[in-house]
């Protein structure tokens, strides 16, 4: 991550950071850039990755957002989001899980949504959430498969984006055997995120 100083053509925007990602697809998938728009062939491998069994330990199960106490958790564990845009985006979340497909798993005894992953308006699968408590479990990869196949189920190609600098995450992605790099002329194709901030604005 790196910061960026705007021209001072743009008033009130100040600076922005961009955050370089790895954009990822499910192998079954194949991406292809034509000008400027992206076509996905479907290939062989979607049969093998329907069947895939998702196995979590007996004391979880996979269920759906039922609440909003749900809601909340969700919302409170996302890394980006500030304290008083959590109820505006409440409502924003709410009409995604309506539509899109999501994960969520329940731990038995409590009822409390321990792992969690959806996919966005925008068609790409994003905030994989496992809480710390129940880590090391394989909850991460089952709600990833588990949303995988639904997307899939409505002709969704899945797809995510790895930050650079989340190396073990990225690391762990390419081991699964599930995911290929989307790269243009050999190199990986990078996604650049940017935020509006009034951080350090300088006297006009």
């Amino acid at each position: 991550m790196h910061f960026i100083k705007l021209s001072q053509n743009l008033p009130r925007i100040v600076q922005i950071y961009t955050t370089r990602m790895k954009t990822l697809l499910y192998k079954d998938q194949k991406i292809l850039m034509t000008n400027t728009k992206i076509g996905y062939r479907k290939a062989l491998m979607k049969n093998e990755i329907m069947s895939i069994k998702i196995l979590i330990p007996d004391q979880y199960f996979i269920d759906e957002v039922k609440s909003d106490e749900d809601l909340d958790i969700i919302i409170q564990t996302m890394e980006f989001t500030k304290p008083e845009e959590r109820q505006h985006y409440k409502g924003i979340l709410i009409s995604i899980l309506n539509i899109m497909p999501y994960s969520l798993i329940r731990d038995k005894n409590s009822g409390f949504p321990v792992a969690f992953e959806y996919v966005d308006a925008c068609g790409y699968m994003r905030h994989q959430f496992v809480q710390p408590n129940h880590r090391r479990q394989g909850l991460g990869k089952a709600v990833e498969q588990d949303i995988c196949k639904k997307c899939i189920n409505i002709d969704i190609t899945p797809y995510k984006w790895v930050g650079l600098f989340n190396s073990s995450v990225y690391e762990a992605t390419m081991r699964s055997g599930f995911w290929t790099l989307w790269e243009d002329n050999g190199e990986p194709v990078k996604l650049r995120t940017m935020k509006q901030t009034t951080a350090n604005m300088p006297k006009p």
